[in-house]
């Protein structure tokens, strides 16, 4: 059954669920260093053991993943914040895109296609010229997630 008091029923954790496909860790850079350990146990040896699991017998899990974060991962590392060993598996295939703020013509791209999708709710079709002058003079230090909350 659960493994905890008053469970009734086992839970597929994330890996588990995206076993023979794709996980995407989202804000990698805030997972505390338990879950660090974790996530590079699942990635390294291709095995997860969830709570309450026999730890001699771990699960194998064949997943893809990909992690984003906004933080400064090697400053995290230096500081004991973040595990090397977890950063050398990700880093593989590493894509840095700077911030929103600094990506001349993506702001105005991403607002069109957030209003489209928000569009149905508010009807309102598109921005003005002086709209989106605005939106491109932000410098959106919550990049494309404060975009989306303020449109």
């Amino acid at each position: 059954m659960g493994s905890f008091t008053g469970a009734h029923k086992d839970k597929n954790g994330r890996f588990r669920l995206a076993n023979n496909g794709i996980i995407f860790l989202d804000e990698i850079g805030n997972a505390p260093l338990e879950m660090q350990e974790k996530i590079l146990t699942a990635i390294e040896y291709r095995e997860i053991s969830p709570v309450g699991w026999d730890i001699a017998k771990p699960i194998k899990v064949d997943v893809k993943t990909i992690a984003a974060t906004n933080k400064d991962i090697e400053k995290a590392i230096m500081n004991g914040e973040f595990k090397e060993d977890l950063y050398d598996r990700l880093a593989v295939g590493m894509i840095e895109l700077p911030p929103l703020g600094e990506r001349d013509g993506d702001i105005s791209l991403l607002a069109n296609y957030l209003l489209g999708k928000h569009s149905v709710m508010y009807g309102i079709k598109r921005f003005s010229g002086n709209a989106l002058h605005y939106l491109e003079s932000q410098s959106w230090p919550g990049n494309v997630r404060g975009l989306d909350k303020l449109i």
